[in-house]
C-alpha cells in the first residue's frame, strides 16, 4: 500500500542524520515537503535537504536546540514563513544518556536528557498545535525507544526521557483528536546510526 503525503508539509526535529534522515527522506518519497531541523551538523543537514529536493520536494534546514523553547519558537515561526503551515511534526531529536547507574548520575546529565527527550516534544508540539488545528489532518508522531520496555540498568536519564515522551504522545491522542490530529508513538531498537 502507497502512502501519500502529497500537499503536506512535514517538521523533523534531529532530522540530518541517524533515523531523523531517513524519516524526513521516507516523508519526501511519500510526497510531502520537509523542514529538517539540526543542531549541530550544518553539512549533515544539507545534504539531507539535497536528498529531499532530488526526488522533486521542497526543503529546508532549520537550526535550533530543540530543548531551547525560546530557539524553538523562531523555528517554528521560520517553518510556517518558508512553507506556509505544518501538518507533520515528528519529534525525533534525541541524544545519549552517559551509562551511569542512579546513584552516580548527576542532575546535570539527568536534566540535559530529560530536556531533550521529554521536554523538547512538548515545546515542539505546544507550538505546532495551533497551526496543525488549521489544516485538514494533524500528524504527531514520537519517536520513542525500546528502552522503554526494557528499563536497562545504567539507562535512567534515558528510559524516563523515554517513557516521559510516550506518556505526552498518550496525552496528546486524547486532547487532539477532536481537532483531527493523531498522535502516534515509533519505538525502534538499537540502528546502526550515530546520535
Amino acid at each position: 500500500m502507497k502512502i501519500s503525503l502529497e500537499g503536506r508539509v512535514a517538521l523533523v526535529t534531529g532530522g540530518s542524520r541517524g533515523i531523523g534522515r531517513a524519516i524526513a527522506i521516507q516523508l519526501a518519497q511519500a510526497g510531502a515537503d520537509v523542514a529538517v531541523n539540526y543542531r549541530r551538523d550544518e553539512e549533515a543537514a544539507q545534504e539531507t535537504v539535497a536528498a529531499i529536493e532530488k526526488l522533486g520536494r521542497k526543503a529546508k534546514a532549520y537550526s535550533a536546540s530543540v530543548e531551547n523553547f525560546e530557539e524553538d519558537k523562531v523555528m517554528v515561526a521560520d517553518v510556517l514563513k518558508d512553507f506556509g503551515s505544518i501538518g507533520i511534526l515528528v519529534n525525533n531529536a534525541g541524544i545519549a544518556s552517559r551509562g551511569q547507574t542512579v546513584a552516580d548520575t548527576e542532575p546535570q546529565e539527568l536534566e540535559r536528557v530529560l530536556r531533550v527527550h521529554a521536554m523538547a516534544p512538548h515545546f515542539m508540539s505546544k507550538l505546532v498545535l495551533p497551526h496543525m488545528r488549521k489544516v485538514d489532518r494533524g500528524d504527531i508522531i514520537i519517536i520513542s525507544s525500546v528502552a522503554t520496555l526494557g528499563h536497562s540498568a545504567n539507562g535512567g536519564p534515558y528510559n524516563m526521557g523515554k517513557a516521559a515522551a510516550e506518556a505526552l504522545a498518550l496525552t496528546l491522542a486524547k486532547e487532539e483528536r477532536k481537532h483531527g490530529i493523531r498522535t502516534n508513538i515509533v519505538a525502534p531498537g538499537l540502528t546502526a546510526t550515530d546520535m
